[in-house]
């Protein structure tokens, strides 16, 4: 009897493994996907023209998810990223991220796009006024300071 026991078990050990073996890996999932009401992914770019800091200029691009919403990031590893519900400009090359900026004067908490205006810099931190705009440096209304 203990036979017989012992060989279900590894017929069933077996079948095991083998239907492991043969199941494919799951695609990797996006962000956005997990939640069905959560925002599609943003197609916006953001510029920043006038920075005492040269790392914070030129064009921030979609670049993953935070908060469930896009963040974005520009060539030099500097992000705008939303953090409960309130949109940062900082270094991502540092963990946590630094953050420079705070959306603090006449920003709504939980929008879905950072604000263009607003920011105030990080208490510690050097830094002038900030502003994001959705035209490239040097365009018309490109609001440089």
């Amino acid at each position: 009897m203990q036979g017989l026991f012992f060989l279900a078990l590894l017929l069933l050990l077996g079948l095991n493994l083998s239907i492991a073996e043969s199941t494919p890996e799951a695609p990797p999932v996006d962000a956005s996907s997990t939640d069905p009401y959560a925002p599609p992914a943003s197609t916006n770019t953001y510029f920043i023209c006038a920075s005492s800091n040269p790392d914070l200029l030129g064009a921030f691009a979609p670049s993953g998810f935070s908060d469930g919403v896009s963040m974005f990031v520009n060539d030099e590893g500097m992000g705008i990223w939303r953090h409960a519900g309130f949109w940062y400009i900082g270094d991502f090359g540092a963990w946590p991220p630094e953050t420079f900026y705070r959306c603090v004067v006449g920003c709504a908490e939980g929008v879905d796009e950072p604000p263009l205006q607003g920011y105030k810099v990080k208490r510690g931190v050097e830094g002038d006024k900030i502003n994001l705009q959705t035209n490239k440096c040097g365009e018309d209304g490109d609001g440089e300071l």
